[in-house]
């Protein structure tokens, strides 16, 4: 374009100085040939080349321009033919994130035969159809994502594992992810899927080998690496415990480093397995050290539960506890069912009652009841026995009508008299 307004330029000024000499002498040309002649001015001759050249050049530019035509004509339909498809794809993927599966699937497939990157295409069909049950479908369509992409190993194995993940194919979605672990490690989306996947299966001692990982890629935060930790730990001693097998559960215990073994929860619960495997002199002394270096209400408690070794020690220990808690109730409840188990009648009633002043509790006044039951307090036994009931029952809803006793009394006649054919 540059080039043709050059030209004109240069036209335009070399006709207006041949105009400009012209104008004073026009001039005399004779040109003769054979026996031709012919005769004429300057003026005409530079006005005849003039257009000439200027008809030459539209000339060629039109041959030009009709030799290149089908290209040109090809190119433009190429052009349109992929704002359709960019546009259609477009449509595809804002029907798919309005959740219209059918609609989006058949845009999506469609465009895709047209398209330049056609992968985006058929992984956007897959999820379509994973969402209407057709798994088929949508395995049909992410081989086709394969076989229209160069490198599809990632993006494909990431789509087909969230697509098992939703499906509840989680054993499959895990070999997808092992094998993209392989390709790429330290892959954050891959670390997070595995993450999932492992939790949904509790191959708790799986997620652990990969911990590391996540802390290192920064796929967690550190409280949630800590959360992890803990919470694989209690569902390993867990799983030991309803296998019955002490000898796991003392593996599983002495494998944790030592901050998880210093965790009050975690100490609770092993102590708690330990007592359900009939190890209650261990689970006395694990409750005793942790007691030793921090108060927990919870450790207290299952304190008065376990059966140790020496039930005089035990209450020995418990009361050094009162030291800095005079009025817990739940230390109290201990303390009184140790004296229970030390046969020391008038200081294990002492304790339940006060544990009953701070927090009356159906299980305290249920020990206090049966305590009095054995000393010969029959009534105070049985009013315990109906406290207790009472406030284990008061959370429970009624199926009373809020009726007056009279009006139940009615209600209670009329069903009563009643005939059978009624």
């Amino acid at each position: 374009m540059i080039r043709f307004l050059m030209l004109v330029l240069l036209v335009v000024v070399v006709a207006v100085t041949g105009t400009l000499l012209l104008l004073k002498d026009p001039g005399y040309v004779l040109l003769s040939y054979g026996g031709y002649a012919v005769e004429t001015t300057l003026s005409f001759v530079f006005l005849a080349g003039l257009v000439t050249v200027v008809l030459l050049n539209l000339l060629i530019r039109i041959i030009r321009i009709s030799w290149n035509l089908p290209e040109h004509i090809h190119q433009w339909g190429s052009r349109r033919k992929g704002v359709r498809t960019r546009m259609e794809l477009n449509e595809g993927l804002r029907e798919l994130a309005a959740g219209h599966w059918h609609s989006a699937e058949r845009k999506l497939v469609h465009s895709a035969r047209t398209s330049e990157m056609p992968l985006i295409n058929y992984l956007g069909a897959a999820r379509a159809a994973q969402r209407q049950g057709a798994h088929e479908q949508r395995d049909a369509y992410l081989q086709l994502a394969y076989e229209h992409s160069q490198s599809p190993e990632m993006a494909l194995g990431l789509t087909r594992a969230e697509l098992q993940m939703d499906h509840g194919q989680l054993e499959e979605a895990l070999a997808t992810l092992a094998h993209l672990q392989e390709i790429e490690s330290g892959n954050t989306q891959v670390l997070q899927l595995l993450l999932a996947v492992y939790q949904r299966l509790g191959e708790w001692r799986a997620l652990r080998g990969v911990l590391p990982e996540l802390r290192k890629n920064k796929v967690v935060s550190e409280q949630k690496y800590q959360d992890l930790e803990t919470e694989i730990a209690r569902q390993l001693l867990a799983r030991a415990t309803q296998q019955h097998d002490m000898d796991a559960l003392q593996r599983e215990w002495d494998d944790l480093p030592r901050s998880l073994r210093d965790d009050e929860h975690l100490v609770l619960a092993y102590a708690g397995h330990l007592q359900a495997l009939g190890q209650g002199s261990t689970a006395e002394q694990v409750l005793h050290q942790a007691l030793k270096h921090a108060w927990n209400t919870d450790m207290v408690y299952l304190y008065g539960l376990v059966e140790g070794e020496d039930p005089a020690k035990q209450l020995k220990f418990a009361e050094t506890l009162l030291q800095q808690h005079e009025h817990n109730p739940v230390l109290h409840l201990t303390l009184g069912r140790l004296c229970l188990r030390n046969r020391l009648w008038g200081m294990a009633r002492t304790h339940l009652e006060n544990s009953i002043k701070v927090d009356p509790r159906a299980e305290t006044y249920r020990d206090l009841g049966l305590l009095l039951e054995r000393l010969g307090d029959h009534d105070t036994a049985l009013e315990c026995c109906q406290k207790g009931l009472a406030d284990a029952m008061a959370h429970l809803p009624s199926l009373v009508p809020d009726l007056e006793p009279s009006e139940i009394r009615q209600e209670a006649n009329t069903v009563q008299n009643r005939s059978p054919a009624e």
